[in-house]
């Protein structure tokens, strides 16, 4: 068996426990699982912007990142998603005072952009994986999401392979295809639409593909952001944290802008 497809296969069952225990760990382990994901997230995201904008402060964007999956547990615990807004209001200011303090208008206005939007990139989905497993049948939430964003990547990557012709953003990702991106939607709606009943969600049958199509293109929306950002600072992969695939970003982009979807859905659904 070659050395290259044993890392590869180690790598994704790890990935695949990881995902086990975001579902089905306690309370207090998720939180601290989704604090060393969201840390990693957002030192994998420094390290690519840093190097073209040096004035980010790492120290901050690691505190407002984590800050914000802690208001994800505060929120929960208390019932009062202002925490999450707090952080958010938080992962706003805080860059801003730091780079009116320590830096020029010239040097700080970039740092401040990216240290606001990268906490929110990483932290805000963290968050609300947290306020998933708050709500009802939050575990049956999560696992859709988790279910939707692989089957949407899987089957783009498949049907692109086979099928593909036409470039869907071939400045940003010119493997992906447009072929691939309808084949992956249509395998989500048809997922998503089996799931909703399987897993006794409040929502009806005709809402299904609906609900499958909003989460194959927050999928495909959120693998292209990333992307976007490692085309932009001219780097493969987010980092080689998983052998054999790359950084962790690279491994949930999709997921970040699922999961956010994924709780106004359910939140919707259970009004």
């Amino acid at each position: 068996m070659p050395s290259g497809f044993l890392i590869r296969s180690i790598s994704s069952i790890l990935v695949i426990l990881v995902a086990a225990a975001v579902v089905y760990s306690p309370r207090p382990i998720l939180i601290l699982l989704l604090i060393a994901l969201a840390f990693i997230g957002a030192l994998e995201l420094y390290r690519m912007v840093s190097s073209l904008y040096p004035g980010m402060s790492l120290g901050l964007l690691l505190l407002l990142t984590i800050s914000l999956v802690i208001s994800g547990a505060l929120a929960n615990m208390t019932g009062k998603l202002y925490w999450v807004l707090f952080a958010c209001c938080a992962s706003v200011l805080s860059p801003a005072a730091f780079s009116v303090l320590r830096l020029s208008p010239k040097e700080g206005m970039i740092p401040w952009l990216f240290t606001t939007g990268s906490s929110l990139y990483v932290g805000l989905p963290m968050a609300h994986i947290e306020l998933i497993r708050g709500l009802e049948s939050g575990r049956e939430w999560l696992i859709l999401a988790i279910i939707s964003t692989w089957i949407t990547d899987t089957s783009a990557y498949i049907a692109g392979s086979m099928f593909g012709r036409r470039k869907l953003a071939p400045k940003i990702s010119p493997g992906k295809t447009v072929e691939g991106a309808v084949a992956s939607t249509v395998f989500t709606i048809l997922l998503v639409t089996i799931l909703v009943p399987l897993f006794r969600l409040p929502i009806s049958l005709t809402w299904g593909p609906i609900v499958g199509l909003a989460l194959a293109f927050a999928c495909q929306m959120g693998d292209l952001a990333e992307s976007f950002i490692k085309r932009a600072v001219g780097v493969k992969d987010s980092g080689n944290i998983i052998p054999g695939h790359g950084g962790l970003l690279d491994r949930i982009d999709g997921l970040l802008w699922v999961v956010l979807i994924t709780y106004y859905i359910a939140n919707l659904a259970l009004t």
